[in-house]
C-alpha cells in the first residue's frame, strides 16, 4: 500500500462532533463543577457538628475565663467558616482545569507527540448560549512541527503551513480560567479557510492550574520555535 502523503497546502475540514457535541459541552461542566460544589455544601453541617464538639476543650486549653457563651461560639463559628471557605476556594482554583472536564478530554485524545488542546475559531463555530457556556469550538490533538501546525480533533481537522500564517500572538486566556492559566495562542491566517480567519489554542490536557500554566507556556514555546 502506498503511503498517504501529507497535503502540501494548508487545509481545514469540519465535521459533526461525535465525542464533544452540544450535549457534552453543556452537561459535562455542570457535572464536574456541580458535584464538588454540592459535596462542599453537604459536608459543612457534619464538619460544624464535629468541630463544635471540641470547642469547650479549646476554650479550656486557651485558658479563657467565663462560661462557654453563645457569643464565643459565634466567634469560633465565624473563624471556622472563613477558614473552610478559604480551603474550598483554594482547592477549586487549584483543580479548576479538572472542573472543566479536562481529565476526560485528555484521556480521549492524549498521545506522546502532541498537545491536547481546545481550539476556538474566529468567527465562532458555536454562537449564542452554547458558545458562551463553553468557549471551545472543538477539542483535539495539536502537533507542532517544523513549518506547520497539524490538528486532529473531534469536529475539525486542519493543517496550517508557516507561509500561510499572518501572525502568532499570545494573550491571557481570560474569564474561563479566571485569568490564572497563562496565555492562549492566536494564529491568524493571511487568507481565511472555510471562512475561518483565526485559530485560538489553549491546553485542555492538565487537571491542575499549575500544570495548565506550564502546558500553555509549552504550546507557546513550541509555536515560537517551529514557526518563527
Amino acid at each position: 500500500m502506498d503511503a498517504i502523503e501529507a497535503p502540501e497546502q494548508s487545509y481545514l475540514e469540519l465535521r459533526d462532533p461525535s465525542f464533544y457535541g452540544l450535549k457534552e459541552r453543556f452537561w459535562w461542566p455542570i457535572f464536574y463543577q456541580g458535584i464538588p460544589s454540592l459535596l462542599a455544601v453537604a459536608i459543612l453541617p457534619w464538619l460544624m457538628h464535629n468541630r463544635f464538639l471540641w470547642l469547650p476543650y479549646l476554650h479550656d486549653f486557651l485558658g479563657l475565663d467565663g462560661a462557654y457563651s453563645f457569643t464565643l461560639m459565634r466567634l469560633y463559628a465565624t473563624v471556622f467558616l472563613i477558614a473552610y471557605a478559604g480551603v474550598v476556594v483554594f482547592l477549586m482554583l487549584y483543580f479548576l482545569p479538572f472542573l472543566n472536564a479536562n481529565g476526560r478530554i485528555a484521556r480521549h485524545f492524549q498521545e506522546p507527540d502532541g498537545f491536547v488542546v481546545q481550539v476556538r475559531f474566529t468567527p465562532r463555530r458555536y454562537t449564542g448560549f452554547g458558545g458562551w457556556f463553553e468557549d471551545a469550538d472543538d477539542v483535539g490533538l495539536l502537533r507542532v512541527e517544523d513549518g506547520s501546525l497539524t490538528y486532529t480533533g473531534d469536529g475539525a481537522q486542519f493543517e496550517i503551513k508557516r507561509e500561510d500564517i499572518a501572525y502568532a500572538e499570545h494573550r491571557n486566556i481570560g474569564y474561563r480560567m479566571l485569568w490564572l492559566a497563562c496565555n492562549e495562542t492566536r494564529i491568524g491566517l493571511k487568507k481565511p479557510m472555510e471562512g475561518i480567519a483565526e485559530f485560538i489554542f489553549s491546553s485542555r490536557q492538565a487537571t491542575t492550574l499549575p500544570a495548565a500554566r506550564r502546558l500553555n507556556r509549552a504550546i507557546q514555546h513550541a509555536i515560537q520555535t517551529h514557526l518563527k
